[in-house]
């Protein structure tokens, strides 16, 4: 009689097991909810649903305009721009999007709103598998629900003048991103989820209040990151681009104060931008890179015989490397 109890017992065990060993995908949150897509309506049928217009394949698209792209029956873009209803689940039955651009607009879902302001973006957008864009601007975007880490096919992430607070850390498994995008999120303290990402080109993040560099990009070529919190350039030493291409660093209106030696192991970085910053030095080791053919030091602290030294020592150094102070 004991073995009977047992059983059932040591069942639910591996179950919770298997639930803890997959967040992602056993997890279901109860803001989650089910879409029932129609099964006999084409996608052009489908944004006839939404409550507001949707022009299909114009020849002239314009800034303001709330259009999708069409080829063979299929919707592949969509832009939503200054919407004031809201955006219907339905969207995410369109299975072929590979592009979703979203401009002052929201998603319906009355408990989630502030002031009429999306706050987060619905899970069920899981749905499009297909999704390789996908642009957010000009919303009550506070956080990004774990279960994105899902969109394996996004390349392209823009999320900028949100008040997005953190990026979870589910981004880690987006190893297909090549771009992303980061621009007045003034809350925006860590981007420590990008860290890693093996396929990340191109990393703009600017005007938040970010504290530390990502880590460890092997393909980064251009790297944003003015107007943040920046006070020193620690981890720079892993972000050389292993492929040998050049690369293109801006850092201008931080608070950096030193940089650190280690940068001498971006041995393939070509244009460094540290305007507006606090620095009064610089590391020896900066003379031994070879590659790197633009300096912007513009509005430091060093005194004018500093400067001087600085050029001249550059100049006798590396010939191809323009130095800017003033």
């Amino acid at each position: 009689m004991k073995l009977f109890y047992i059983l059932p017992v040591i069942y639910l065990l591996k179950i919770q097991l298997i639930i803890n060993a997959n967040p992602i995908r056993a997890t279901k949150s109860k803001n989650t909810q089910e879409i029932h897509c129609p099964q006999k309506k084409t996608d052009s049928d489908i944004i006839k649903l939404f409550p507001f217009f949707v022009e299909s394949n114009p020849m002239l698209p314009k800034p303001s305009m709330t259009y999708g792209l069409m080829t063979n029956g299929k919707i592949n873009s969509i832009e939503i721009i200054n919407q004031k209803t809201c955006i219907p689940s339905i969207i995410f039955c369109l299975k072929n999007l590979e592009k979703l651009i979203i401009n002052n607009s929201y998603f319906c879902d009355s408990t989630k709103q502030i002031n009429g302001k999306m706050e987060y973006l619905p899970e069920q957008i899981i749905k499009l598998q297909k999704l390789k864009t996908l642009k957010i601007s000009h919303v009550n975007l506070t956080f990004l629900p774990n279960i994105i880490g899902n969109l394996i096919s996004l390349t392209d992430l823009t999320l900028s003048n949100t008040n997005l607070e953190y990026l979870p850390e589910t981004m880690s498994y987006l190893k297909s991103l090549v771009e992303i995008t980061l621009i007045d999120n003034p809350h925006l303290r860590s981007i420590k989820p990008t860290d890693g990402l093996p396929a990340l080109q191109i990393l703009i993040a600017r005007h938040c209040s970010i504290q530390n560099l990502p880590r460890y990009l092997p393909k980064l070529k251009d790297l944003f990151m003015s107007y943040n919190n920046l006070t020193s350039l620690s981890g720079i030493e892993t972000l050389s681009n292993k492929e040998n291409k050049k690369q293109n660093f801006e850092f201008n209106n931080n608070r950096i104060t030193a940089i650190t030696p280690e940068i001498r192991h971006v041995h393939t970085l070509s244009r460094l931008h540290l305007a507006q910053n606090r620095l009064d030095n610089l590391p020896t080791d900066m003379f031994d890179m070879k590659n790197l053919t633009y300096l912007n030091l513009q509005n430091n602290t060093f005194l004018p015989n500093e400067k001087q030294y600085l050029k001249d020592e550059f100049t006798k150094r590396n010939s191809k490397l323009k130095v800017y102070f003033d």
